[in-house]
């Protein structure tokens, strides 16, 4: 389901709009899932934080639907995300009695830790909640190994704080009409997978925030030899930034907009007992001029060029326990610099353990140190934590939770400020309802930590929904949700609320 806010877009959601949006995969080949959902802020579009067009929208759920035919999870496909991964590193031989879906139902890893006996005992021929759905796969549009995905969202929400203001709240109805389409052609060996999307949003009464969005993006899964693996990704759009994040400004007079551009490449041998990875991406935004209080005001200063690189390896310790380690580096630069230097480098180390406690339950749970040091020699350099937990579990055949949790640095949002800490932690459950309706609860706390500032912010949202399938190509969606922000040192608080329908038609 898809949730609301106004102007809520940090360019990231209307590509991933679930497993209702997904196509059959090929079976792989080395035991590693094929193409894995995007999951970043620069994944999707149109949005997907907890301040966007699908606030608390998890992956990780939709991520099992949409690799069904895998039989291992890696959801490390984003820059914005580079430790967020599970992956049993277990090669299991296909079956017929058992739907490979089900190795995607499992829990957050507190969950999984406290009550694995439970989980175990259940039967392990469990399903997702879409697969209860009747003709939930959309067939595309085919001409031998040639096929497109289509799709169009249509949505009516109401927003009681469109510009997440504390005082002076103005609420507004808008319109939202999202295509997409996917191309993904079925090979023998690899996988392809470009796809194409773009928003328009139309305000009843606050014109100024109407917006367009467009992009598009591709990745590719290369299967050289058996057990090793090249991952390759691409993509240029046109985003919005969502209102009420960390960056937006609440006096412009219209949404920020900015290009993004991005490309990555990975090499891995997995799917034995020692598994081995590395790869690198860079990314770029580029910020339009602004209109605040009727004068232009120009935004290089947040045009900014991150690079990354990364090596994993894990080792199996037992059928179902993996050892993993990572190490990361990260540089950031931006082009223009008027008050102090933000340009940075750092580095990221983790270890930690996957358990695969059943076919029903797989948790990751990982920490470790991140530094991160700047070119100017007044700020102060960030040493911290560094952590991620992941979790999926069903505790029922038609009930599915999941949980993540982790820590980022992110963009600097003004001129003052180096970079922003970011810590999150999401939850998403879905309960079938029959064979034609689901239900959707989120929930979702964020944290920005502010560098060399005092400046703090917390923000706090839910979201609950319903989609109900009227026919094979056509489902209604509605929902509501919450959202409230509290500050200190200076920072924004605000909180409001959305309402919202929707039409979605799935080819």
């Amino acid at each position: 389901m898809v949730g609301y806010r106004s102007q809520k877009s940090n360019a990231q959601a209307a590509i991933a709009t679930g497993a209702a949006n997904s196509s059959p995969r090929p079976k792989e080949r080395c035991g590693r899932t094929g193409l894995p959902k995007m999951l970043s802020a620069d994944s999707d579009l149109p949005n997907g934080k907890a301040s966007s067009i699908k606030p608390l929208h998890l992956p990780l759920l939709d991520e099992c639907a949409h690799n069904s035919k895998a039989e291992l999870i890696n959801i490390r496909a984003r820059a914005d995300y580079p430790h967020l991964s599970l992956t049993s590193g277990k090669l299991r031989r296909p079956s017929t009695a058992l739907p490979l879906r089900a190795i995607c139902l499992t829990a957050a890893a507190a969950v999984t830790l406290a009550t694995p006996n439970a989980a175990i005992a259940q039967s392990l021929d469990v399903q997702n909640p879409e697969d209860l759905l009747v003709d939930q796969t959309p067939q595309g549009l085919r001409s031998g190994a040639q096929a497109f995905y289509p799709r169009i969202n249509f949505d009516l929400a109401r927003d009681t704080n469109i510009y997440d203001r504390e005082t002076g709240k103005i609420a507004d109805t808008f319109v939202s009409v999202r295509p997409s389409v996917s191309y993904r052609p079925t090979l023998a060996r690899h996988e392809i997978d470009v796809t194409a999307s773009g928003e328009v949003r139309r305000y009843f009464e606050q014109s100024s925030e109407n917006s367009e969005q467009y992009g598009i993006r591709g990745r590719t899964r290369l299967d050289l030899a058996e057990g090793i693996v090249v991952r390759g990704t691409a993509e240029i759009a046109r985003r919005v930034e969502s209102r009420g994040e960390f960056g937006d400004n609440p006096l412009s007079d219209s949404p920020i907009e900015y290009t993004f551009a991005s490309g990555g490449l990975s090499v891995g041998r997995y799917g034995g007992i020692l598994e081995l990875g590395a790869g690198a991406n860079i990314s770029r935004r580029s910020y339009s001029d602004v209109s605040i209080g009727g004068v232009d005001t120009d935004l290089s200063f947040r045009d900014v060029t991150d690079k990354r690189g990364f090596i994993d390896s894990s080792i199996r310790l037992s059928p179902g326990v993996r050892a993993f380690g990572e190490a990361s580096y990260e540089a950031t630069s931006y082009d223009v610099n008027p008050v102090r230097d933000r340009d940075s480098e750092g580095y990221s180390l983790l270890a930690g353990a996957r358990f695969n406690v059943s076919e029903l339950v797989e948790a990751e749970v990982a920490a470790g140190y991140v530094h991160r040091s700047y070119d100017d020699p007044t700020i102060r350099s960030f040493n911290g934590l560094d952590f991620r937990v992941l979790g999926r579990w069903s505790p029922t055949p038609r009930l599915q939770v999941a949980a993540v949790g982790r820590r980022t640095v992110e963009r600097s949002p003004s001129v003052g400020i180096p970079a922003v800490v970011q810590s999150r932690f999401q939850l998403e459950a879905r309960q079938s309802l029959g064979s034609r309706m689901i239900a959707a609860l989120s929930a979702d706390v964020a944290r920005w930590n502010y560098q060399d500032s005092p400046v703090r912010e917390t923000r706090y949202a839910i979201d609950g929904s319903l989609r109900v399938r009227l026919a094979r190509m056509l489902s209604l969606s509605g929902g509501a949700g919450y959202r409230k922000q509290t500050e200190r040192g200076g920072g924004r608080s605000y909180d409001g609320a959305t309402f919202r329908i929707g039409l979605a038609i799935i080819i």
